[in-house]
């Protein structure tokens, strides 16, 4: 009503109030933009942030759930491997001494107990690199699953509870929202068309262009 009086008073004026009338008129209608939408937009700017945080740290976690298994197989391969070498072990200790064979038998069984030593110490070095292997990967995936763990559930509480809050507001207010966010575009736009009108007549009386920007 206070905006149509506005224009009511320009239309019905001497040409000499034309500009002050315009100045209050576009004053008038800047204040209508609706600082309620900002609420919605902070909303739902935050809900897609989670989103995509929760996405990513989702393939994190199926990272560090494929190293795992790959370590498992790792460790499943190696721990064949010992068996082998402990069942060669074995079936070297059960060669003869050799102390009555000629001398090729005894030039050969003591190439196989040398082989046997070696094996030994290759079965000790292996048993030790698994061990330390395990250890090391074991609380190095443990700590990244807390961690990610940790985000993961953060990051869900935070988006449940900006759910909770756009509950708060009812059909109505979403309603009310974009009448106002209409409103506020038809408004920008009369203002944009007034504003041009405005130079024209400036320039036409010889008046300075006064401030009134629509942005």
């Amino acid at each position: 009503m206070k905006m149509r009086k506005e224009e009511e008073d320009w239309e019905e004026g001497r040409e000499g109030d034309i500009i002050p009338a315009w100045k209050r008129f576009l004053s008038v209608a800047r204040r209508k933009c609706p600082w309620t939408t900002s609420v919605l937009w902070m909303f739902a700017n935050k809900m897609q942030e989670l989103e995509t945080q929760l996405s990513h740290k989702s393939s994190a976690l199926s990272e560090v759930k494929e190293k795992l298994k790959e370590s498992k197989q790792r460790e499943e391969e190696e721990q064949r491997l010992v068996r082998r070498l402990e069942e060669q072990v074995e079936l070297l200790k059960s060669l003869p001494s050799g102390a009555k064979t000629d001398s090729g038998l005894m030039k050969e069984f003591q190439a196989l107990r040398l082989i046997n030593s070696e094996l030994q110490q290759e079965l000790s070095d292996l048993k030790r690199q698994i061990t330390d292997d395990k250890t090391e990967t074991g609380k190095s995936t443990k700590d990244e699953l807390r961690r990610l763990t940790s985000q993961l559930q953060s990051s869900e509480s935070e988006r449940s509870r900006l759910q909770k809050e756009l509950r708060r507001f009812d059909e109505t207010f979403f309603e009310e929202l974009e009448d106002l966010k209409y409103n506020y575009n038809t408004e920008l736009k009369r203002n944009i068309l007034l504003e041009e009108q405005l130079r024209g007549l400036c320039e036409r009386y010889g008046e300075e262009l006064p401030n009134v920007s629509t942005s």
